[in-house]
């Protein structure tokens, strides 16, 4: 006979529990329940057979469940043990799961939120049940969220397709000068050779806006006249989940560069607000941390400050997801900026 249960929780332990927080809250609407978890003690060590743990986080509450619903717990430990990028079919514990009105918005809503897609977006009939549209995609962290939608009827029978959706851009970069502009193609073409990753050309994406050519072009010859070359301060080299910037260049936020977004924007008309990171990236290739973390430590960059003396509107694919998607890049127009 089966004993009297009741299941009360999900735990995820992250590398930021508050961005996961954030994630979650923003795109699905699990809110905070309880207070903030702030524990350690010798009652954890013997639990979790760790030394010296210490963990923060949160509970929340999963929609649709009311107060007494099971919840996703979300932790963070002082010290993680980092682990492969989750795959669909390993051992364990594979992903949590959201039944959404509209799979193919909720997709771009993870997208838009820092998440990415596993894979395509599926339809098919499970006889018996109804017909499923699913997609798997990943939070911030990596974790596999599925979102799901069934219905009973209008569906086809045969299993099809629908690729994830993806829209087309125009990109503004920020391009550094010699003797930089060398030294970083160099490194990006030695990362690319070394984790078979592609290669592109070293920049600092200054805005995101809609497919405007003439927009775009307008936008350049504008920063052209107005704005002038743009010397960036060099934090240092970080690494992330993210397949952009698995490993990327941080520099320090800038009032000239403000000032060049805000001028691309206007000229091109575009209402987007572009939330401006100033980085380099260094590789594109999704890799577990502790590749990502050797590289990371190691490279050197022999400049403290580094110029900027160019502007490129560049055609891309959002999400830029693959190595297809970086090859499907169209340079628009370029320009240089007064000395």
């Amino acid at each position: 006979m089966p004993i009297r249960s009741r299941y009360v929780h999900t735990n995820l332990i992250a590398r930021d529990w508050k961005r996961l927080v954030r994630f979650y809250f923003e795109v699905f609407g699990c809110e905070p329940e309880g207070p903030e978890r702030d524990m350690s003690g010798a009652w954890l060590d013997e639990l979790t057979s760790l030394r010296d743990a210490h963990l923060t986080g949160v509970h929340l509450r999963l929609p649709g469940y009311g107060d007494d619903g099971p919840t996703l717990e979300i932790f963070s430990y002082d010290r993680l043990i980092e682990s492969e990028l989750p795959e669909a079919n390993r051992c364990g514990f594979g992903h949590v799961a959201f039944a959404v009105d509209d799979v193919d918005e909720a997709l771009e809503a993870v997208i838009a939120a820092g998440g990415g897609a596993v894979g395509n977006i599926e339809t098919t009939k499970v006889e018996g049940v109804g017909t499923l549209r699913v997609v798997y995609s990943r939070d911030p962290e990596g974790n596999i969220v599925e979102l799901q939608k069934w219905s009973q009827s209008g569906a086809p029978h045969t299993f099809s397709r629908c690729v994830v959706t993806k829209r087309i851009l125009i990109a503004f970069w920020l391009m550094p000068a010699a003797p930089a502009r060398k030294f970083f193609q160099g490194l990006i073409e030695e990362l690319a050779r070394q984790f078979d990753a592609p290669v592109f050309e070293p920049h600092v994406t200054v805005h995101v806006g809609e497919d405007h050519a003439d927009a775009a072009e307008k936008a350049l010859s504008r920063c052209s006249r107005e704005c002038q070359r743009i010397n960036l301060k060099l934090l240092g080299i970080d690494q992330s989940d993210e397949f952009i910037k698995t490993l990327f260049v941080q520099f320090a936020p800038d009032k000239k560069l403000q000032r060049l977004n805000a001028i691309i924007r206007a000229a091109a008309q575009d209402p987007v607000r572009y939330q401006l990171d100033p980085h380099l990236s260094l590789l594109y290739k999704n890799i577990p941390a502790a590749a990502r973390r050797a590289p990371a430590d190691s490279i050197k960059v022999p400049f403290s400050e580094v110029t900027f003396d160019a502007l490129k509107a560049v055609r891309c694919v959002s999400p830029t997801q693959s190595r297809a998607d970086v090859q499907a890049w169209q340079v628009m127009a370029t320009r240089e900026l007064s000395r």
